[in-house]
Order: C-alpha cells, then sequence, then structure tokens
C-alpha cells in the first residue's frame, strides 16, 4: 500500500511530535503519545453484565474500555523513522520509503546547524577585502574575510587569499554572500583551506555520534586547468579544550596541532562550475572534545590567479548521517554568536555620543568603559588606534582627539578573561579644562580611532 502524504503527515504529527489535535482529527488514535499516559481510545456501552456488558438475565448499564492505549515514551532519540512518499511517477518503485525524523527540520532544538556564521552574512572583521591566509603560523584577525572563518596554508610558501564577494561568482538561491577562496602565485602545492572550530562546551555534544557536514561549492573558472575542479571537506578532532589555530601540525597536514587530533573524514570531491549542494559524514570519537571543519583545494604546478579555486557558503555540521535543509538563521543572530568572539568599533563622522569617560588625571587622562555586546568566550587580546575625541569644556561645545588610546592601567594590571563584559581604556587628552572626577561623552568626531577585542577561534 502506497503511504499518502495525508497519512505521512498524521504520522509525523502522533509518532514524532505527539501533538494531541491529532487524536480529535481521528488520526491514529490508537497510537501512543510522546510524553503522555495511558488512554481509553474507546469504550463500549451495554446492558447487563459486569462492567455494562450485556449478559443472561442481566437490567444493568454501563461500559468498559474497549481499547487501551499505553503510555507512550518520555522523550524521542533522533532515531525514529517514519514513512514519507517519494513522488516517483508512474507508479515506480518505491513508492513509499522510511526516512529519519531529523529529515523533517529542527527536530532536535535549535540550532541543528553547529557551524557559526554558515551563510557568511557577518563580515564585521575584514568586509570585503581580499585576505591574505597565514601560513605556519598562527591564526590572527587579519586571516579571516568572515567572522568565525579563517584561512590558512601550512607551508612557507602559501599564497591564499579569501574574499567575500555578491557576484562573480553569484550567490546560489536562498544566499546573498559567498567565499572566494584562492591562490594568487607559486607552485604550491599544499592545500589551501579555510577552517572554523566549534567550541568545546558545544562540541562536545558531537562525541560518539556520526555528523554530516555540508556545503553549497563552486569551482572557479581556473581550478579545471589546475587540478580538475577537485575540493576536499574535512572534519578533524581533538581532545583538548578551545585550542584554536595557535599552531599547526606538520605540513602538508592540515589540521591544527591539537591534543588527540584526528581526522575523521577528508573527502575529496570534484565539483562543477554551478553551485551545488555537497555532503560527506563521519563518526565522532567518543572521547572528542574539540570539531573543526574545513574546505581545501590543493593547488599544482599550473596556474594561480584570482580564479583558481572555489567559491563556497551555506556550510552546516549537524548531527546525523545525511544532510537536512539548510538551517537559516537571523542575521541578527548570527551577529550575536560572533561578537562573543570578535567585537570591533571605529570612528566615524560626528561629533556622534560614543561613550562616556572618567576623568583620573586633569585635563589629560580620561577613562573610557568600553562595554561588550556580548561576554567573550575565551580571554580576548586587545587593539587600539588614536582616535576619537573628548570634550575640552564642561559644557562639551569643543572637542579635542584622543592622542593615544590604550588600555586603562589606573586600577592596576588589566587581566582579559574569557567572559569580560567591559574593557576599561584610556584615552590621553590635549584639553585644558577638564577637572579631575569629571564625567565626559566619548564622541566619534572624524578620527581614525579604532578598539578590537578578539577571542581566536
Amino acid at each position: 500500500m502506497k503511504i499518502t502524504p495525508r497519512v505521512m503527515l498524521a504520522a509525523v504529527l502522533v509518532a514524532a511530535i505527539g501533538i494531541p489535535s491529532a487524536i480529535a482529527a481521528g488520526l491514529f488514535s490508537t497510537l501512543p503519545i510522546v510524553g503522555s499516559a495511558s488512554f481509553c481510545a474507546s469504550t463500549v456501552t451495554g446492558t447487563g453484565g459486569l462492567g455494562g456488558i450485556t449478559g443472561q438475565g442481566q437490567g444493568s448499564t454501563g461500559s468498559i474500555c474497549g481499547q487501551t492505549v499505553p503510555a507512550g515514551p518520555s522523550f524521542l532519540t533522533g532515531q525514529e523513522m517514519i514513512p514519507a512518499d517519494t513522488q516517483l511517477g508512474g507508479g515506480a518503485s518505491p513508492q513509499t520509503v522510511r526516512i529519519p525524523v531529523t529529515l523533517l527540520g529542527n527536530y532536535g532544538g535549535t540550532p541543528r546547524n553547529y557551524l557559526d556564521n554558515a551563510a557568511l552574512n557577518i563580515t564585521a572583521i575584514n568586509g570585503t577585502a581580499t585576505v591574505t591566509g597565514a601560513t605556519t603560523s598562527a591564526l590572527a584577525v587579519t586571516n579571516m574575510s568572515a567572522d568565525r572563518w579563517a584561512l590558512d596554508t601550512n607551508v612557507g610558501s602559501g599564497a591564499g587569499r579569501s574574499a567575500i564577494v555578491t557576484s562573480s561568482p553569484s550567490p546560489p538561491t536562498g544566499f546573498t554572500n559567498v567565499m572566494k577562496v584562492f591562490r594568487t602565485s607559486g607552485a604550491l602545492t599544499q592545500p589551501v583551506c579555510v577552517h572554523q572550530e566549534i567550541p568545546s562546551a558545544i562540541a562536545t555534544q558531537l562525541a560518539g555520534q556520526t555528523v554530516t557536514f555540508s556545503a553549497w561549492l563552486d569551482a572557479l573558472a581556473g581550478l579545471a586547468a589546475d587540478n580538475n575542479n577537485i575540493v576536499n571537506m574535512v572534519v578533524y578532532t581533538g581532545t583538548g579544550t578551545d585550542q584554536g589555530f595557535g599552531s599547526w601540525t606538520a605540513s602538508p597536514a592540515i589540521t591544527p596541532a591539537w591534543t588527540g587530533i584526528a581526522t575523521a573524514v577528508n573527502q575529496a570531491l570534484t565539483i562543477t562550475t554551478t553551485f551545488t549542494r555537497y555532503s560527506v559524514s563521519a563518526s565522532i570519537p567518543s572521547t572528542a572534545t574539540e570539531v573543526g571543519v574545513a574546505i581545501c583545494f590543493t593547488p599544482t604546478a599550473t596556474g594561480a590567479g584570482a580564479t583558481d579555486g572555489f567559491a563556497w557558503t551555506g556550510a552546516q555540521l549537524e548531527i546525523g548521517a545525511a544532510a537536512s535543509n539548510f538551517e537559516v538563521i537571523r542575521k541578527q543572530d548570527d551577529l550575536n554568536r560572533a561578537q562573543q568572539f570578535f567585537y570591533a568599533i571605529s570612528e566615524t563622522a560626528g561629533p556622534t555620543p560614543r561613550g562616556t569617560c572618567h576623568f583620573t588625571t586633569a585635563n589629560t587622562a580620561c577613562q573610557w568603559d568600553i562595554v561588550f555586546p556580548q561576554p567573550m568566550y575565551l580571554a580576548p587580546t586587545f587593539t587600539f588606534a588614536a582616535g576619537f575625541a573628548v570634550p575640552t569644556t564642561t559644557a562639551e561645545t569643543a572637542l579635542t582627539a584622543c592622542t593615544a588610546l590604550a588600555a586603562d592601567a589606573t586600577a592596576g594590571t588589566i587581566v582579559a578573561v574569557a567572559g569580560m563584559t567591559h574593557m576599561m581604556a584610556q584615552c590621553t587628552s590635549g584639553g585644558t579644562t577638564a577637572a579631575v572626577g569629571l564625567s565626559a561623552t566619548v564622541f566619534d568626531n572624524g578620527g581614525s580611532g579604532k578598539f578590537t577585542a578578539w577571542a581566536g577561534m
């Protein structure tokens, strides 16, 4: 018998989700309901006999339960299988298959995708500038062309580049940004890779699971002549805690030097010049506490240039043996997650109020409390560029630029720690009327002031 969409929907509602309204609709009324106690699906009413069953010479009336449905399970595991219509024409076999409930979308909660900034919508770090990848050294902010994604070529002669673009190639339907990954020179013959590490607090949830890594990939025009359009999708694991990308295993290995580093999958794919979704699956060791992903291409001695590489978007790492629909995350939610690792402010035209500072040394030292929008995931490093401005009068009718901007050490050594929500910076002012104890506004005023906090990957 072919399972129709109506039958499939009923099965999903009752077996997979357990919505009581399905009972009212008369669909699968005798199946247990997830999280519910046993219940009576139907009663029998009659005259005479014990419990109301008609008997000889009995005149009483009553009813008994004709069908008791046992209690449902308290939860689902994600391994449940449900019927689905294949919609194959002409009665072709099979008309019905069984699929895991995880393919229905946001099963198991949101988010399903363990990767941050998967659609590349957050580009606070380097915008759309072309970024030079790291080589054999630790990754830095300058090696990231989208928040939470870093480029590395683990060889001294590495010439890897990446850039966020909105055309050439145009994004696939449903996306606005793609990342080009390419190399500019040299007979490199070493993998050029873009990486993301999943925080250990989250990565441990993947231990012992089968995962699927997917992304939309597109070969740039020069890749065919270079390596026949081959791109590798990689998942690797470790047993440390948030070790980041501070050092690398010996070249040509592409993995970071994590404790217990192991490659779960490194699969070569032959891609085309049309954006297509590709996926690979792997088993994560039960001891894993770190998980990372990478998308790479290995140049040969042929080629080099802005089209020698690939473009990608829509990366997803999820529990399960197959890729489910790409999970769309609101841009603001992506930003909130990205700002746990990187936050920057840059001076704009003004005068525009930016914050408040407090003078601890008359006329010169003003302490500015910079508030982060999100607690930093790890202890951040800070960079400063002089700029911004503070008033020279108590009426705040005139401004002077900060001639220096640095960490404020007035209260002692500034210690960067995980979970930081504030940073005290010191503006050295050239004013002449600011008294000790005066609180004043910090302004953007068209200068080159900048502050960044980066917690690594």
